[in-house]
């Protein structure tokens, strides 16, 4: 007897959507937290926020953003 459920149809995935401006400022404090406080790298920070948070976003993304926000980890040679 076969048990299988092939029922021919296909799967149905879902597609990601990239965050919008709202879910940016949702998750700022979060996003900072992480990146300067914990100092993870922004691979890491990309990670963990589409894991926990589902905050898609490209890594051009949140450079942008972390950028617009103040939220460099780099010494400007000026400030060095």
């Amino acid at each position: 007897m076969d048990t299988s459920r092939d029922t021919g149809a296909p799967l149905v995935t879902r597609k990601k959507t990239y965050a919008t401006e709202e879910v940016w400022d949702c998750h700022r404090s979060i996003i900072a937290k992480l990146y300067q406080d914990e100092k993870m790298s922004l691979k890491q920070v990309k990670q963990i926020m589409e894991r926990d948070y589902s905050l898609y976003a490209t890594e051009r993304m949140f450079k942008t953003r972390l950028r617009s926000w103040g939220l460099e980890k780099k010494l400007k040679e000026s400030e060095a």
